[in-house]
């Protein structure tokens, strides 16, 4: 099955058959690229970059593969709510869109990076302290550029 989503839709996508979500087809209409290293998305082909959650809402391990049990999904969640991180979002997407009431999925808490950063964002390898506004990796791994 194709999709194609409205305007923004991507040709690779297109293309090759993925089905996209509505998280990730708005963070691609709104970011140009790489938030962390300003590269800039090439003619619409997102191969080498992943939409992310800022907080994550747990996630699917990627070495393995495997869906991580939902108590550790439910945990994660449950820090986004317990920290009243839902009522500071004013994203107008229908609430199917934002991940339901906890509004997890909200474009506010999303940034589009490059796969090698995502993949150490998702490992706990690098962060964003904002409130200092700065960028900390525990390696120097992200030197090459697309």
């Amino acid at each position: 099955m194709y999709a194609v989503h409205g305007i923004g839709a991507h040709i690779t996508d297109f293309l090759i058959g993925f089905q996209i979500s509505a998280f990730q087809q708005r963070v691609r209409d709104r970011d140009p690229g790489c938030l962390i290293f300003r590269t800039e998305v090439k003619g619409l082909v997102f191969t080498c970059y992943r939409e992310t959650h800022i907080f994550p809402p747990g996630h699917e391990h990627e070495a393995c593969r495997t869906t991580l049990p939902l108590s550790f999904k439910l945990k994660h969640v449950m820090q986004w709510i317990d920290k009243g991180y839902p009522n500071l979002i004013t994203d107008t997407a229908p609430l199917s869109e934002l991940g339901g009431a906890s509004k997890i999925d909200s474009v506010q808490n999303a940034i589009l990076l490059r796969s090698d950063l995502h993949n150490a964002w998702s490992d706990y390898l690098i962060a964003i302290l904002p409130e200092v506004c700065i960028f900390h990796s525990s390696t120097a791994l992200f030197l090459t550029t697309f």
